[in-house]
């Protein structure tokens, strides 16, 4: 069993599940799109449909490194898809609320004019350092390694477009796992790279955090590629609240999936004296 596989392997069963919050998953707090990873294979167990359609979140609460509980229910069944939803809380306490939209691949239109950015395939760029991590703190991106089509934020001299596009491949990943699965692979590209596109715009001004409090995913395709573009972008940011947005795409070119979220910003807290 890969790293990825055994972090989101759940327990439980007849939509109730739990899991252990692994703290080797975490930027500052565990990650947005590793909660979203857990939320939607909880979402896989309960349906019998085989594939992930849409996922549209609050994440509400930062969860401790504990379990956490997952209870899902069905809203809505029809033929051809169903919409649940998922509710994450850890001691009773609010953690995330989510729907989900599951279905499967059957016979309809057909057409495609997505554009992926013109830019170098991952062969032959380098990858950039990811560190160790430390426990409970930065050590998600330990499992990704991460080919860069550019300067990050904190390299640039000067502030510049908040757009981020980078190669990226989860380490240890199952190359042919169940959709929703992943899905929840997706959702860690999708969620990581928003708040670092957003801060390309403001180089040099550390005054603020800004932790994500909802985020939608709409999954069009899978692909058996372990490399993923992603194109992160922060279209504006006014009123303490950031529009980020971000695609995926195939080395091919095609479309995976396409999200869109808010961030909130706040003051960043004061280092331990």
């Amino acid at each position: 069993m890969g790293e990825f596989s055994r972090v989101t392997s759940l327990s439980g069963g007849d939509g109730e599940y739990h899991v252990e919050i692994d703290r080797n998953w975490c930027v500052w707090s565990p990650a947005g799109g590793y909660l979203m990873a857990l939320t939607l294979a909880a979402a896989g167990h309960a349906t019998e449909w085989p594939l992930p359609i849409s996922l549209s979140c609050h994440l509400l609460a930062a969860p401790k490194l504990a379990r956490v509980d997952l209870r899902v229910r069905s809203l809505r069944r029809t033929r051809v898809a169903e919409s649940l939803r998922v509710s994450m809380t850890q001691e009773e306490r609010p953690i995330l609320e989510a729907l989900v939209w599951t279905g499967d691949a059957f016979e309809g239109y057909g057409h495609d004019d997505a554009r992926m950015p013109e830019v170098p395939g991952p062969e032959g760029l380098e990858s950039a350092p990811s560190g160790p991590g430390r426990p409970g703190f930065q050590t998600l991106w330990q499992h990704l390694e991460h080919r860069p089509l550019g300067p990050r934020h904190w390299e640039r001299d000067a502030p510049g477009e908040p757009r981020q596009r980078d190669w990226l491949r989860l380490r240890d990943f199952d190359p042919e796992p169940c959709a929703f699965a992943d899905a929840g692979r997706m959702a860690i590209f999708l969620d990581s790279y928003t708040w670092p596109a957003a801060a390309h715009a403001h180089s040099g001004d550390s005054r603020f955090v800004a932790p994500t409090v909802s985020f939608s995913i709409e999954f069009h395709r899978r692909s058996p590629s372990p490399w993923i573009l992603s194109d992160a972008w922060s279209p504006v940011a006014d009123e303490g609240r950031i529009a980020t947005c971000n695609r995926l795409f195939a080395p091919a070119g095609e479309l995976l999936a396409s999200a869109s979220g808010t961030l909130l910003c706040r003051p960043r807290p004061a280092a331990p004296a």
